[in-house]
This record gives structure tokens, C-alpha cells and sequence, in this order.
């Protein structure tokens, strides 16, 4: 029952990203983060890859295009940021009935202060959807490493074993350079973060 449920929610969230590409009509790019891309690139079937809601990144520029198409699609900004340095991470959430909240993201990390990431980079890596025109997921390389940042500082390893799981899963992936992924890392000055979070995937789901 869980699977069922879990596949039903996954396509409704793929319809989703389908409709607001499809509102966009190819004038701003967005890249799908987490599990939003996980659930296809990472696992063998959508239905093992549970999901809460739809995290998207857009180019600081395009935050307000898009933020202004979702109403037009049904979605209502609901909730406050009580932290100051919410604001320039992302929107408040958008919602719904019966379909998954969105998060409008300009960043990859809600305390994006004592990391490099190089977002020119980020966005000219990333690779195109085939099936969701202007639709675009992060790089291998930049799919793993944000999701131990993600894991790691933003939520200081306590989010449960969800992440750890994507970590395993992303290890696995054949198109997975890991050369890249320690230069990336270097880079982004996140090698402690990294390092730790991969550790803790190791201890706890054999990644």
C-alpha cells in the first residue's frame, strides 16, 4: 500500500514539474532538486523514493517569473520566515490541495556562508530532462555533494535515514565520476561536511 501510495504521489509531483515548464514555456530554466530528481535518476522505480514536496532552484533573476506563474497553476504562499537569512534562500513554500507544496529555491543551502559553491558552474553542468522541456537536474557530481551538504550542515545529520539512503543510491550510479566529486568538494571548501556525511552513510546503510 505504501509503494501504491508512494508511486501516486511521485507521478503527481512529475505532472506538476510537467505543468509549470509547460507555464514557463521555456523562458526560465529550473533545475529539480533532491527528491525531485532522485526518485528518477538515482532508484530503479519512483515508488521506492518517497516525497514531501518539490524543491526547484532558480537563477536569482527568475525568482519573481516564476513565483508569479504559480498562482496561475492553483499554488498559494503560505508562512513565514521567522530566521532573516531565510529570505535569501528561498520563497515561502507554495501550496496546494491534494498535490505537493513547492519550494522556489535561489540557493542551494538555507546558510550558504561558509561554503564556495560555484553556481556559474552549477547551472552550466546541469543536464537537460528529456521528457520536461526547460526542466534541468544537477550534475552527478553536484547531485551527490549537495545532498551530503544538505544532510550534513543544513540539517546537521539529523533528518533521518532518508538522505543517508539517497547517498547510497547515488554511490551506486555508473555515470558517477568520483575524481570530480573530491575536486568539486575541494573547491566548495566542504571536504570536512562531505567527508562526514558519507561516513555516517557508510555506518548507516552500507553506502
Amino acid at each position: 500500500e505504501q509503494t501504491r501510495y508512494t508511486a501516486l504521489t511521485n507521478l503527481k509531483g512529475l505532472h506538476q514539474l510537467h505543468e509549470l515548464m509547460a507555464r514557463l514555456d521555456g523562458r526560465v530554466p529550473l533545475i529539480a532538486l533532491k527528491g525531485a530528481c532522485l526518485a528518477r535518476t538515482s532508484y530503479r522505480d519512483i515508488s521506492l523514493r518517497p516525497m514531501r514536496d518539490l524543491d526547484v532552484l532558480a537563477k536569482t533573476q527568475d525568482m519573481a517569473t516564476v513565483g508569479h506563474e504559480m498562482p496561475q497553476l492553483g499554488h498559494e504562499q503560505g508562512g513565514l520566515f521567522t530566521e532573516p537569512w531565510a529570505h535569501l534562500h528561498q520563497e515561502p513554500t507554495f501550496f496546494k490541495t491534494d498535490v505537493l507544496a513547492v519550494e522556489l529555491h535561489r540557493s542551494l543551502l538555507d546558510k550558504n556562508t561558509i561554503f564556495d559553491i560555484d553556481y556559474d558552474g552549477l547551472w552550466s553542468r546541469a543536464v537537460p530532462v528529456k521528457d520536461i522541456p526547460g526542466l534541468l537536474y544537477l550534475a552527478p557530481e553536484d547531485q551527490l555533494i549537495h545532498v551530503c551538504l544538505h544532510a550534513g550542515y543544513s540539517h546537521e545529520l539529523d533528518i533521518g535515514l532518508y538522505a543517508f539512503a539517497d547517498i547510497a543510491m547515488m554511490a551506486r550510479m555508473s555515470n558517477l565520476n568520483w575524481s570530480l566529486v573530491v575536486e568539486r568538494t575541494l573547491s566548495w571548501k566542504a571536504e570536512r561536511c562531505v567527508f562526514l556525511t558519507l561516513k555516517m552513510s557508510e555506518i548507516l546503510v552500507g553506502a
